[in-house]
């Protein structure tokens, strides 16, 4: 809770003006029944993180591109309200929608405008492109659950947050695996996880099934990783806000900078899913003929370079299907927007 407090203290900070305006009044909620911790401890963590220095900028635009921001308040109160245990879940859905608004308005859109909840079932939002009004539902397209990224971070938070004594270190996980992650892959890891506050040495090298290789090193209180000079990726996202947490760092391969047909595949099932849920919210009761019909995926790529052909190529197939049955929809896939380097200054 001493980490809850000092979350609240900082949302007075000029730096933490955006989050606090759009989502002051939530967190204080979350902090009294400890529903979520992603963004209270990403305020109470010191030094500040560069998560919030994001979901700052990011929220800046995003008000600054509304024309009924106040109604971006009480929607966001109504979204992110905790279930049981899905506020993580909640905020993240949030996320997309700000990005989405931030990224259309780089492809033309503009006056951006918060639906609220009606007796039917409506979009997220309302926009201008060009003369043409569009209407704009955003889902989020996350990241898959077998592969070696997520499987590691999911068990290490999980381990923090059941023994956060025994579990009380950094550690640095270094891998060079793309894909999948075999059943045997997956509980050996966990395991190796599991057992590292027993293990004497620092670091674990080991093939966990068939080749795959993992290295992972125990770093002391005030240690920094060693890190080689050739390209690598910091999985940022689920790391920044955690000082006790886990750095991921993989190399980058020749697979990765190749597109395979399995690839486009994958992406193209992911998004046919949520795009078929949400048909309702413009073929439903609320069917307007003349809008531009557009659903915005952001996607959690399973590997961190991303060719734009590739989501060029599925977006334009997903169009087509859909065009074939006498049905406009226009899918735009996106992944993090760039943040103007003067925004970054401002809230870092």
């Amino acid at each position: 809770m001493q980490v809850f407090q000092r979350a609240l203290e900082a949302l007075a900070s000029p730096k933490n003006e955006p989050l606090n305006w759009l989502l002051g009044d939530v967190l204080r909620e979350q902090a009294q029944s400890a529903k979520s911790k992603f963004l209270l401890e990403a305020l109470g963590a010191e030094p500040r993180s560069g998560a919030l220095t994001s979901w700052n900028a990011y929220i800046d635009q995003y008000r600054e591109l509304l024309v009924n921001p106040a109604d971006s308040v009480k929607k966001a109160a109504r979204d992110v309200k905790a279930g049981k245990n899905d506020a993580g879940e909640k905020l993240l859905a949030l996320a997309a929608e700000i990005m989405a608004v931030v990224h259309l308005r780089e492809l033309g859109y503009a006056e951006f405008r918060v639906l609220m909840p009606t007796g039917k079932s409506t979009p997220d939002f309302e926009a201008r492109l060009g003369q043409q009004k569009a209407l704009i539902e955003v889902k989020n397209l996350r990241e898959p659950q077998d592969i070696l990224r997520t499987v590691a971070v999911q068990h290490w938070n999980d381990l923090r947050s059941r023994n956060p004594k025994r579990y009380n270190f950094r550690i640095v996980l270094r891998h060079a695996h793309r894909g999948q992650l075999s059943l045997a892959a997956q509980k050996r890891l966990r395991t190796i996880l599991d057992q590292l506050p027993d293990r004497t040495a620092s670091v674990v090298s080991e093939d966990i099934d068939n080749g795959i290789q993992v290295r992972i090193e125990r770093l002391k209180d005030n240690s920094k990783p060693q890190l080689a000079p050739e390209a690598i990726f910091f999985d940022l996202f689920t790391n920044r806000s955690k000082p006790n947490g886990m750095l991921l760092v993989s190399g980058i391969t020749e697979e990765h900078l190749t597109i395979g047909s399995s690839e486009i595949q994958s992406l193209f099932l992911k998004a046919i899913r949520p795009i078929a849920g949400a048909l309702d919210k413009f073929f439903g009761d609320a069917f307007d003929p003349v809008s531009l019909n557009v659903i915005a995926l952001r996607w959690e790529p399973p590997d961190f370079l991303v060719a734009p052909e590739m989501l060029s190529y599925v977006t334009e197939k997903i169009e087509g299907l859909f065009d074939s049955f006498g049905l406009q929809l226009k899918p735009i896939i996106f992944c993090e927007p760039l943040i103007p380097l003067e925004l970054l200054q401002r809230y870092r």
